[in-house]
């Protein structure tokens, strides 16, 4: 079997977008799937530093890391959703056309969100007789996607799908909402087996409390919740606590005013490299996932693969697997049940280093790469 898959994310500018997409296709390759990627990275004009501005410089590139990867990558139109439409749609057959000379035609597509890789994996398909497969992440279809023609545009895609993967429950539901005929199978994002080794080795914090966040730094991901619910520790605790924020976003110089009020001892990282986070995340106490919304929440996937309890928000994703075995779940921007749950496993921190394998294990028959890439290839046959 040669799947290509097609994305409109790829970490080739920012270093994060898109990880996830790359993961799966090495993971597919290596349980034996011949694998392909190509990519349209439109990247947004406000979003720019000139850290990123060489790399976002329009153009095509081949990369081959981890599997044959063809990609396009321009700057977006402002103001303009139709024409960002059509200019993903464009590059990714153009892309597409390219692929095929070089390494040969795919005898099956595998979309990443409908909107908008989605959709140019349907005109492909059509014009060069395959078939296609869809993952959605999408927190446009998670949300509800207000604007019809997206809407419609999205059931055409799901309507022609050989399989629609969602990456949770709640997603699935909202694409059933969409299209209620759509072929749905739930199978979750892939943590990759150098987490799991990571988690192996013991960590024991002496005196003091770790707590680690890892997400963006916008409002959508109300960190500001978890400093608050940290600040508002009984006396006990909030001396002894250390929290780390891995991300980096336009609400880094709020965060740490609001840090630094409320008296939280706190370490902003910026965007590390991701074995670093998870270095990092690997000798913590407890994860705090305070997000407004998550199609499947990878961060709290992979601190659980690290055997590291957590506490996160009923925002989408974690709802499908955050279960009272591996941490506690509480009501989106609910500081006062997020402070109490914290304040719940900090307290009882003996215990729950005791279930580290524990948490492991649930994580690993769940997320890791070959249950998922299996569960993937099951839908290509």
């Amino acid at each position: 079997m040669h799947a290509l898959h097609l994305s409109t994310w790829h970490p080739f500018i920012d270093g994060v977008s898109g990880t996830f997409v790359l993961e799966q296709c090495a993971a597919l390759r290596d349980a034996g799937t011949d694998v392909g990627l190509v990519f349209a990275r439109i990247e947004g004009l406000r979003s720019l530093s000139p850290g990123r501005l060489l790399r976002a410089r329009p153009g095509f590139v081949r990369l081959d890391s981890p599997v044959p990867t063809f990609g396009f990558k321009t700057f977006n139109i402002p103001g303009s959703r139709r024409a960002h439409r059509f200019l993903c749609e464009w590059a990714l057959r153009n892309r597409y056309q390219a692929y095929a000379r070089a390494i040969g035609k795919p005898d099956l597509l595998h979309a990443h969100v409908a909107l908008e890789a989605g959709a140019a994996a349907r005109r492909i398909a059509k014009e060069m007789r395959l078939e296609y497969v869809v993952t959605e992440h999408s927190s446009e279809i998670l949300n509800g996607v207000k604007d019809a023609r997206r809407k419609a545009a999205a059931r055409k895609v799901y309507e022609g799908a050989r399989s629609v993967i969602a990456v949770s429950d709640l997603l699935a539901e909202r694409i059933s909402d969409i299209c209620p005929t759509a072929p749905i199978r739930v199978i979750p994002n892939l943590v990759r087996d150098s987490v799991f080794e990571l988690g192996r080795a013991t960590v024991q914090n002496v005196g003091k409390l770790v707590v680690v966040s890892i997400g963006g730094l916008v409002p959508g991901k109300r960190t500001q919740d978890a400093i608050a619910a940290i600040g508002g520790l009984p006396d006990t605790l909030k001396p002894r606590v250390e929290y780390h924020i891995v991300g980096e976003g336009p609400e880094n110089k709020r965060l740490k005013t609001l840090a630094h009020e409320r008296g939280v001892r706190t370490q902003f990282h910026g965007a590390l490299p991701h074995h670093d986070a998870m270095q990092l995340l690997s000798g913590a106490d407890l994860l705090v996932h305070p997000s407004g919304y998550e199609t499947f929440g990878l961060a709290i996937a992979e601190g659980l693969a690290l055997g590291i309890p957590v506490v996160a928000t009923r925002c989408g994703g974690p709802e499908s697997f955050v279960i009272s075995k591996v941490g506690r779940l509480v009501a989106v921007g609910d500081v006062s049940a997020m402070r109490e749950s914290i304040r719940e496993i900090l307290e009882s921190r003996k215990d729950w280093s005791l279930q580290r394998g524990a948490i492991a294990n649930i994580a690993r028959r769940r997320f890791h790469e070959t249950v998922v890439a299996a569960a993937i290839s099951e839908e290509y046959q």
